[in-house]
């Protein structure tokens, strides 16, 4: 095995993260760890023991500097800052955001969604749509609707596509990489997920009882599949079977500094693959499909705004469960079973934490890829597949690609 510290600490740091996902499951039937390359398993039976742990890591990293020393100090920071979380510490949402996820609490200015509102109504004008945007949004998801009992066939019908598309321009994967498991489900909270099941292989689950939509769940397909989830844990165990990924990450934690990177990258799959870019050489869709992808960038863009805003309501502004469900129905961008899932989403005890990584990771890793001249695409593939990253550490190393501090926050 390959470790940037020792064996004693690698393995600590995996047993702090392990015993961590092991109370989660107890205490509320919940997954915080997703992978598990090396096959460790959990030692530490009480929150005080993991907290204890979790202290002395980082006394122990103080050494490392660099970028690993930068990765490893975050992951242990994250760690101790997570324990008093479950230990029930009145942490503020902003501590939680610095401290586990290397984000800024920062407002979302009223003039980007204002712009990006106007994009959208413009963009569906061209396109025929009549009424206010929020009916012309409504009206164009109409249009691309996928009936609930064909989500999964659909899903189906455009996977191979994505992963064709990946192999041939994003990474390279293992011949065992595959999705064994791709199924429809109720009652869940999410919209999509994906799931590591071990040997290079993926499962797919998709929620049925919200409102599909073509050009949305694609991009969907592609965030959870290929080059989205899937790629990622794939790839990360393929490289640790090798000894080319360390034990200090060899495993994922949601509630990490790893966190935005993971979901900002599947965020941009389309876009990496070419597949909502109009005029591109990518023949695996059909062009219609190219504008209606870039379509649903930024209509998503908009609807990851709103339940943004309306997740620093609930966390960082004292606004009530009635309050947030009320700025849903006023935007009128979300059916009502999306509007009470989001609520569910970024009020649960573990997944509040990381909700905002959605919308800061797209945007951060977007701008990273517009930022990269094309000949170091390659170089920043490596970096979001192929190497341990925090969010310091990820806008240390694009600053690296591309000669220039890298300020992804600046903007948003």
């Amino acid at each position: 095995m390959l470790y940037w510290t020792s064996p004693e600490i690698g393995r600590k740091m995996a047993d702090v993260a392990l015993s961590l996902d092991r109370y989660t499951k107890e205490r509320w039937e919940f997954d915080s760890v997703l992978a598990n390359y090396g096959g460790f398993r959990p030692t530490l039976s009480t929150l005080e023991e993991i907290g204890c742990a979790a202290e002395s890591l980082e006394k122990e990293l103080a050494p490392y500097d660099g970028l690993k020393g930068m990765y490893l100090k975050g992951t242990a920071r994250a760690l101790k800052c997570f324990t008093r979380v479950m230990c029930g510490d009145q942490l503020s949402y902003e501590e939680k955001l610095r401290d586990i996820m290397e984000l800024p609490l920062q407002p979302i200015p009223e003039a980007k969604y204002e712009a990006l509102r106007n994009t959208v109504d413009r963009q569906l004008t061209d396109l025929g749509y009549q009424g206010g945007v929020m009916e012309k949004i409504a009206a164009w998801k109409e249009t691309w609707k996928i009936p609930a009992g064909e989500v999964i066939s659909f899903a189906r019908k455009y996977l191979d596509a994505c992963k064709r598309a990946t192999l041939d321009r994003v990474t390279q994967l293992p011949e065992e990489d595959g999705i064994q498991e791709l199924y429809g489900v109720s009652g869940e909270f999410w919209s999509g997920h994906s799931a590591y099941l071990g040997g290079f292989k993926g499962r797919l689950r998709f929620n049925l009882d919200r409102p599909w939509s073509a050009p949305i769940f694609i991009n969907t397909l592609a965030h959870e599949g290929y080059p989205g989830h899937q790629v990622s844990y794939c790839r990360w165990d393929w490289l640790f079977q090798q000894e080319k990924y360390p034990v200090e990450a060899s495993w994922y934690m949601l509630a990490s500094p790893a966190n935005t990177v993971f979901e900002g990258l599947p965020e941009n799959g389309t876009h990496f693959l070419g597949w909502d870019q109009p005029g591109s050489t990518a023949n695996e869709i059909p062009e219609e499909m190219k504008a209606q992808l870039s379509l649903a960038w930024d209509v998503s863009d908009l609807q990851r705004i709103i339940q943004t805003r309306a997740c620093m309501m609930y966390q960082a502004e004292g606004a009530s469960q009635e309050d947030v469900m009320d700025y849903f129905r006023r935007t009128r961008v979300f059916s009502e079973v999306e509007a009470v899932n989001t609520f569910r989403f970024f009020s649960h005890p573990v997944q509040h934490i990381q909700y905002p990584s959605y919308y800061y990771g797209r945007w951060m890793v977007r701008e990273a890829w517009d930022l990269c001249p094309e000949e170091q695409r390659q170089n920043l593939f490596a970096l979001l597949y192929d190497t341990p990253m925090s969010n310091q550490t990820f806008v240390e190393g694009v600053s690296q690609l591309i000669g220039a501090p890298f300020r992804p926050y600046d903007n948003i």
